[in-house]
């Protein structure tokens, strides 16, 4: 904001003399931070504006009422569904709490467990059945109706004893003001044949309720005076301040709404907006010629449509006064601080809870948790040792790890009806040639991941572009059977197995036993072999060169699905000692290339990794090596050297590495 100032200008006096003072917004938008930048020996204040309806949270209710209806749906049972942003932007908006605090947890809650899109007036409500705003069964065929019920119910409940106090009576005058404009509406449409449709009528009320404003009680001759452009017309003030003196809001830039070409109405005579310029010239000119002081303000600032241009009346002023103005120009420099490094030190509760993941303790060291410590070890401070939860959504469109989630399930289930006998190539052919089959164990798969297995998770329906999600994940089925039917005959040992082992870790200051474990996806025994199967969804990545670049979390990003799998393996060959076992990723995304296989290849000549054994002397030396960087009590938790890591953080806000 820069200062224009006409003659000197004691700010001092506006507070020494504040009826002499008139403050003039020139963006009427500006009243609401103003009244909150005035300070507080300012006691008296009149304003001749009035409080827009627009910026209000009773209009922002009008919006999501519009919002609520439009995106309003049938569910099975007759009755209406509501899309869950909507349910909870009226549950969260200010006027509501009153009402609904007791429900807005439990839906917020309701609708993460259970990953629910759309909510039935029961799931909304609990069974609650004395509600207006969710029982909108006529809002479509009389939406004027249902808004005056809903602001006369709302105008009830505010306005009672218990609820008086905690309401703002700003807000119960606008909520009046509406109501009585509803009402009025409400009149006049019964006067006619024809009844608006729900679009129209919004339109039209939104409209209406943007002109709006609220008057306030003020006392004329007392107090600094706070105005608009229009109210100061043949008022006269020593201190006259002027906000947002920009080119295009003083004087207003506004197109006619009018048919009539420029030149037509230029030729005839008519207004055009030369006339609209010199009206607001003559109250601009009028309102500063007696006055002793003037400040004028503008926003040299740009950004978007904001070209920072100072109004016309100013340059005006600027050449035609030379002497007599005096522009400002305040600067205020703004230095980036490079936030300091985390260092977080295993010491007090933090020792404590590393502790935990020994053996007699409660918790097991997961693949997942070992790749986030090798990756970067604060993440892993954040979330396992911390417990900072990391942000649970709604998942309208299926992400990769839901994707994943659904595929596995499916898998699961379709495999699962073969026990442990011997799968030959014409059983598995047999298994795709039964849609029944496949489709049941998609419908359970979503159901289960998706819809969270929740009350009415079975009638739940598949829509949208989950159905394409569906089908997509149906051909990688197809895709991962005729692999396992062309790869020769197999039994499966288990799926989706837990196995667990303890590691001793010596460290500075005693011997620990690690707890470590995970949960496979696939065991087969395929040749007299164990064949560690891990899906994956991501991009392909079924090679890597040495076995420390595994470990590495340098400038490149390191095989964690690879030190999965391998970590699996080591696992369960600590389980079966003497076993034969031969790790295998299934990367999804590649089924349909004529090449896939479940092989790891490794080494510059991409050897394939025939059998755990070939990489486990040096495999397990590194492992021990990191877990008792894990656990030394004089190595701190810090952050990453790699930003790649950073990008898909979910504590990249408090790291606030990208800004160092």
């Amino acid at each position: 904001m820069v200062p224009f100032v006409i003659n000197t200008f004691d700010p001092l006096m506006m507070y020494s003399s504040p009826c002499l003072t008139a403050l003039v917004l020139a963006d009427e938008n500006l009243l609401i931070p103003v009244l909150y930048a005035i300070p507080e020996s300012v006691t008296n204040l009149n304003i001749t504006m009035g409080y827009p309806i627009m910026g209000s949270i009773v209009f922002n209710l009008v919006d999501s009422l519009y919002e609520l209806g439009r995106n309003k749906h049938s569910d099975r049972g007759g009755g209406s569904a509501y899309y869950y942003k909507d349910v909870l932007s009226i549950l969260g908006n200010p006027l509501l709490r009153t009402i609904y605090g007791e429900h807005i947890q439990r839906v917020r809650n309701l609708i993460t467990k259970s990953n629910l899109v759309y909510l039935t007036v029961k799931e909304i409500l609990d069974g609650k059945s004395e509600d207006i705003l969710f029982h909108t069964g006529s809002i479509k065929e009389n939406a004027c109706n249902y808004l005056t019920d809903v602001f006369e119910f709302l105008i009830r409940n505010l306005a009672a004893p218990e609820n008086e106090a905690r309401t703002d009576p700003v807000q119960m005058e606008i909520l009046f003001q509406v109501y009585t404009y509803l009402t009025r509406l409400n009149d006049i449409l019964a006067n006619y044949t024809f009844e608006p449709g729900y679009e129209t009528l919004f339109r039209l009320i939104r409209r209406m309720l943007k002109t709006l404003h609220i008057p306030f009680n003020g006392e004329p001759l007392a107090g600094l005076q706070l105005l608009g452009i229009l109210e100061t017309r043949t008022l006269d003030f020593d201190n006259v301040i002027i906000l947002s003196m920009n080119e295009g809001i003083l004087p207003r830039s506004s197109a006619i709404p009018s048919f009539i070409p420029q030149n037509l109405r230029f030729g005839f005579g008519l207004p055009t907006p030369d006339h609209q310029d010199s009206i607001y010239a003559y109250y601009f000119y009028r309102l500063i010629q007696r006055a002793s002081n003037v400040v004028l303000i503008y926003d040299s600032s740009t950004g978007g449509l904001r070209t920072g241009e100072r109004s016309r009346f100013m340059h005006q002023l600027y050449y035609e006064l030379p002497g007599a103005v005096k522009e400002i120009n305040p600067s205020f420099p703004v230095t980036l601080l490079r936030p300091p490094p985390i260092i977080v030190e295993k010491k007090g509760e933090i020792a404590e809870a590393l502790l935990l993941y020994a053996e007699g303790g409660k918790k097991t060291l997961s693949p997942s948790a070992l790749n986030e410590f090798l990756n970067c070890s604060l993440r892993f401070y954040f979330h396992h040792i911390a417990g900072l939860p990391q942000p649970e959504e709604v998942t309208e469109d299926i992400d990769a790890r839901i994707f994943g989630n659904l595929l596995h399930r499916a898998m699961q289930i379709l495999y699962t009806r073969f026990g442990s006998s011997l799968l030959t190539k014409d059983q598995l052919v047999d298994l795709l040639k039964k849609e029944d089959l496949i489709n049941d164990a998609l419908d359970r798969s979503f159901h289960e991941v998706l819809f969270g297995n929740g009350e009415g998770g079975s009638s739940r329906q598949i829509e949208g572009f989950n159905l394409i999600i569906r089908q997509i994940i149906k051909s990688y089925i197809h895709n991962l059977v005729s692999m396992d039917a062309a790869g020769g005959a197999f039994s499966i040992a288990d799926l989706e197995k837990h196995v667990e082992t303890t590691i001793p870790v010596d460290t500075a200051d005693n011997l620990l036993s690690v707890r470590i474990g995970g949960t496979i996806d696939r065991i087969d025994l395929y040749e007299g072999q164990f064949r560690i199967l891990d899906y994956k969804t991501g991009m392909v990545k079924n090679s890597f060169g040495a076995v420390s670049s595994l470990f590495d979390s340098g400038e490149k990003l390191r095989n964690d699905a690879v030190f999965q799998v391998l970590l699996y393996a080591m696992i369960y060959q600590k389980l079966t000692p003497g076993s034969s076992i031969i790790p295998a990723l299934c990367f999804v995304r590649g089924s349909h290339a004529d090449n896939f296989s479940y092989s790891i290849q490794y080494g510059e000549k991409k050897k394939k990794l025939e059998e755990y054994r070939e990489v486990k002397t040096e495999f397990e030396e590194l492992i021990q090596l990191h877990l008792e960087r894990l656990f030394n009590l004089n190595e701190p938790f810090v952050q990453t050297e790699n930003t790649k890591i950073c990008e898909n953080c979910p504590y990249a806000v408090i790291c606030r590495k990208e800004g160092r």
